[in-house]
């Protein structure tokens, strides 16, 4: 038995807002109406795919489309209904038993939807469509106050989706019934009125029909794995020994202290540990990397500028810090009166809630340099969605 998709793009998507059809806008990192011929071409149940398009579709998109071996080019009517009849007469002239009609606007198109479509026409079904019960109240306004008018009994009642599926001959004897420029909402419609009994299998979410300029974002994140967030940690460490001085800088906050920290700028350890931590988290190498050392620009420089940069490249990548944890190791300053303060000057600087910022401090026992009191280290793990 051979089975022909088509996928119908003839409209001109005025619901949209893009001011051009909107299946030939991108969506998910391809044109949209490619999710259809892309996944139809790939199942070796079809044999052949028919695009019909609109007519006023730019000719480098048609090139670009028509590079698909065995995708059929044609080109769709006034009217939703005029456009299927076009593809159903290709589909006639090529030959096939069974045809699956479906909207281009609905990009995500499964295996599992199409494998109880099949099922339902093997069991001698001439149709059949995906639907979903409806969920929400279901209400009729009023026409010119646009208020609610009375509610519906949604009992028995569906949403009905595409790809909808069909032996030919008999879908082909429902079209010829149509009036000249009779319009329909879907080809479900034309067969129910021609007496065909259409089946109904279970839907998919992700077949749901890209209308208004706000279902790109919604649909996009429902059915493209690689529009989700992607959570990177990055760890940092830095440490720098006391030297001559009567404070120290943590977290851009002035600490009062008998001693300063040695380094080539402020010796910010918390926030260079931080820094770290984020360059770590977006793969792009450290802080020497950015700001070498060796640099006379970034003597004595603020770490708030360093801390910038990486925030920048943050939201270069399209990302934002999730949370951050930050672990201050030392026997002196105490950090416990200070923790409120550096939570805050950080939260600022990464332009996070304070409720994303973790500072904590911990001492080695009097081990190592840190529990000889011969300087301070810090640990900063980041948490970035990209």
């Amino acid at each position: 038995m051979r089975s022909i998709a088509i996928i119908v793009a003839g409209g001109v998507g005025q619901r949209s807002g893009l001011g051009a059809p909107k299946q030939y806008a991108s969506f998910g990192g391809k044109m949209m109406v490619k999710w259809a011929i892309d996944y139809f071409m790939l199942d070796n149940r079809f044999q052949d795919v028919i695009l019909v398009h609109n007519e006023q579709v730019r000719a480098e998109i048609l090139a670009a489309l028509s590079a698909n071996k065995g995708l059929h080019l044609v080109q769709g009517g006034e009217t939703r209904s005029a456009s299927c009849r076009n593809g159903l007469i290709r589909a006639n002239e090529i030959g096939a038993d069974f045809v699956f009609i479906h909207d281009a606007a609905r990009p995500g198109v499964d295996s599992g939807t199409i494998d109880r479509l099949f099922v339902s026409l093997a069991e001698g079904y001439a149709g059949a469509v995906p639907a979903i019960a409806m969920a929400d109240a279901l209400w009729e306004i009023d026409g010119e106050t646009k208020i609610l008018a009375h509610g519906i009994n949604r009992s028995n009642k569906v949403r009905v989706q595409t790809p909808q599926a069909f032996a030919l001959p008999a879908l082909l004897n429902a079209y010829s019934r149509l009036e000249a420029g009779a319009a329909f909402a879907d080809d479900a419609e034309i067969a129910v009125n021609a007496g065909i009994k259409v089946a109904i299998v279970e839907g998919s979410p992700a077949l749901d029909k890209v209308t208004f300029a706000s279902d790109f974002a919604r649909m996009e994140n429902l059915i493209c794995p690689q529009n989700t967030p992607q959570f990177r940690l990055g760890m940092g460490f830095d440490a720098h020994k006391f030297g001559d001085g009567d404070f120290v800088t943590l977290c851009g906050v002035k600490v009062p202290h008998s001693r300063g920290l040695i380094g080539h700028s402020d010796a910010d350890v918390a926030w260079h540990a931080l820094v770290d931590a984020i360059l770590g988290a977006l793969a792009e190498g450290d802080i020497g990397r950015a700001f070498p050392p060796n640099d006379n620009k970034w003597r004595g420089a603020s770490s708030e500028i360093f801390l910038k940069f990486a925030i920048d490249r943050i939201a270069a990548r399209g990302g934002k810090i999730a949370n951050l944890d930050l672990t201050i190791i030392c026997e002196e300053p105490k950090i416990s009166p200070i923790s409120a303060a550096l939570v805050h000057s950080t939260a600022i600087a990464c332009g996070i809630d304070e409720s994303c910022v973790s500072i904590k401090a911990t001492t080695t026992e009097q081990m190592g340099f840190t529990g000889r009191k011969e300087g301070i280290a810090a640990q900063a793990l980041v948490n970035i969605s990209i």
